[in-house]
């Protein structure tokens, strides 16, 4: 049992690094496009902050989106930032700050055609399309077959011309 308890303390002692370090990261925003992260490194160097990194989010032509982060070693130089620096004027725009929490980013669905389109469209509505439907088939049929899922509210059979759904 020693080395088991010994892994979950290396275990916890992780995780608690890593929610040490989202919570030693600042959120910069509202900066100018033309700021430089040597320029934001500059003014937080005269506040003797100890040592950070910053990083400025970049568009994929280099130019600058207006915000970043900047990430501290410590967790007290970080929220000294947070209060002296708030609302600093750099580059003639005054920045704003807040302790940065990043979000668990789920893979995102890339719709390429109509049908992936519609698979989307499914996932937000209670909606379904049901394709190649027998021409002889009723809306009470088509109800009866469902409704072993689940309440049916509505069934909706386009018409042909001639009467007959398509």
């Amino acid at each position: 049992m020693g080395l088991i308890e010994e892994k979950q303390k290396e275990i916890n002692q992780e995780l608690e690094e890593i929610q040490d370090a989202k919570s030693r990261t600042l959120f910069v925003k509202n900066l100018n496009f033309d700021t430089t992260e040597e320029t934001i490194k500059k003014v937080f160097e005269k506040e003797k902050l100890g040592k950070f990194t910053i990083k400025i989010v970049k568009k994929p032509n280099k130019l600058s989106s207006g915000y970043g982060f900047v990430e501290f070693e410590l967790l007290e130089n970080a929220q000294k930032a947070l209060k002296k620096l708030q609302h600093k004027i750099i580059d003639g725009h005054a920045i704003q700050l807040s302790i940065s929490n990043p979000v668990k980013e789920e893979p995102k669905k890339k719709a390429t055609n109509k049908r992936s389109l519609n698979k989307l469209d499914a996932e937000a509505t209670p909606k379904i399309i049901v394709r190649n439907v027998a021409f002889e088939a009723t809306v009470k049929e088509i109800r009866d077959l469902f409704k072993t899922f689940g309440e049916v509210k509505t069934v909706r059979m386009p018409k042909k011309i001639n009467g007959q759904h398509r």
